[in-house]
C-alpha cells in the first residue's frame, strides 16, 4: 500500500512546510535544530526549548538544549569534561531535572577565550 503524503505546519522561520526538504525537516531532528529551537517543541514535545537569551540573567537555571546552544559542544562532550573537572557541574532539581547555572557557564566560556587570548 502506498504511503500517504503526511501533512506539517510550515516552519516559521523559512516558511517551508518540509515537504522534499529531505531529513531536516521531515524527521525529528527538525524539533531539535538550533534555528528552530525557540519556536518548535523540544524532542520530548514539552513546549517551547529556553532561549539563549537565558544566559542574560546570571542566576538562570539552564537547559542541556541551551548549554549545548551556547557551547558549541555535544551533550556527550560536555558530560566528558564534567567528569574530567572541566565544566561546570549542574544543580540537581529532582531525579529527572538537571540544570546548569548560567553566570558558571558564562564563567567557563570566558576562561576558555582567556586561554585562546593567552596562547
Amino acid at each position: 500500500m502506498p504511503r500517504l503524503p503526511v501533512s506539517r505546519p510550515a516552519c516559521p522561520q523559512t516558511g517551508n512546510d518540509g515537504v522534499g526538504l529531505g531529513k531536516h525537516h521531515a524527521s525529528s531532528s527538525f524539533r531539535r535544530h538550533p534555528v528552530h529551537a525557540a519556536t518548535h517543541q523540544t524532542q520530548r514535545g514539552r513546549g517551547p526549548s529556553q532561549t539563549v537569551d537565558s544566559l542574560k540573567i546570571p542566576e538562570a537555571l539552564l537547559k542541556i538544549s541551551t548549554v549545548i546552544a551556547v557551547t558549541g559542544l555535544s551533550e556527550s562532550s560536555i558530560r566528558r569534561k564534567m567528569a574530567a573537572g572541566d565544566f561546570p557541574l549542574p544543580v540537581r532539581d529532582g531525579l529527572r531535572c538537571t540544570r546548569w547555572i548560567a553566570a558558571e557557564v558564562q564563567a567557563w566560556l570566558r576562561a576558555r577565550q582567556a586561554q585562546r587570548d593567552a596562547a
